[in-house]
């Protein structure tokens, strides 16, 4: 649904270089860093539907950023849990249906 083009990713990337500098070689790419991704995630972020927003940034701080999760955590925050239940209670709804019919 959602698609981002080189020339765009590239106008963020230009932005971030254009920043204050900073002295020091790992300082200044600390910097760089720090500023592409605030950038390029407001740039994002304001292409998108409000509803789509909040998952994006979950998505975008777990690529980043995935010890912070517990696997638990990232399924019951992505659904995976909860369709996995859902799938259960149908199976064992059905399981029923075929024992007392």
């Amino acid at each position: 649904m959602y698609r981002f083009s080189l020339t765009s990713f590239l106008a963020v990337f230009k932005e971030a270089l254009q920043a204050k500098a900073t002295s020091g070689s790992d300082d200044r790419i600390e910097s760089l860093v720090c500023t592409l991704k605030v950038l390029l995630y407001e740039s994002i972020c304001r292409s998108l539907f409000k509803a789509d927003r909040l998952m994006f940034a979950l998505h975008l701080v777990h690529g980043m950023h995935p010890e912070m999760f517990n696997e638990s955590e990232w399924e019951l925050l992505t659904g995976q849990i909860v369709t996995d239940t859902m799938l259960r209670r149908q199976e064992s709804q059905q399981a029923m249906a075929e024992k007392y019919p």
